[in-house]
């Protein structure tokens, strides 16, 4: 295993332990940094609605030529700006991508430490491979 692959794994797990709403922030963060606002995921709730539509019949026409359903949890906006909600963010997460993005600048989702933890676990592993080898 190589140390990306390592490095990638341990986020991977780490990110596995989040609540639901931290993974749709670094999420978002992420979509910030690669100019892709229709990426970000946001609650399906008023406040989405009075801060993207200050027209009631803009909010109606987006939803009407999306796939939006009130009841649903998130939603986000499609390549057209019109409305898609779901229930689960997962499946509109590239999570590999992200993972891709906190190895390449940790700063940007306030994971350096987790990036120094999993070098060090590397360094250590590999140092004790080593030292195996000479017996």
């Amino acid at each position: 295993m190589e140390r990306h692959e390592f490095i990638f794994n341990g986020i991977r797990e780490h990110l596995d332990t989040l609540p639901e709403h931290e993974i749709v922030n670094l999420w978002n963060r992420y979509c910030q940094e690669n100019n892709d606002p229709d990426g970000e995921i946001w609650t399906n709730d008023e406040e989405f609605f009075e801060i993207f539509f200050t027209k009631p019949l803009d909010a109606v026409r987006a939803a009407h030529y999306g796939e939006y359903n009130f009841a649903d949890d998130f939603v986000k906006f499609n390549g057209y700006g019109n409305l898609e909600s779901f229930n689960n963010p997962y499946y509109h997460i590239d999570d590999a991508a992200m993972i891709n993005d906190i190895i390449e600048q940790p700063e940007v989702y306030d994971l350096e430490g987790l990036i120094d933890e999993l070098n060090e676990a590397w360094d250590e592993e590999n140092d004790d491979d080593e030292n195996d080898d000479l017996f």
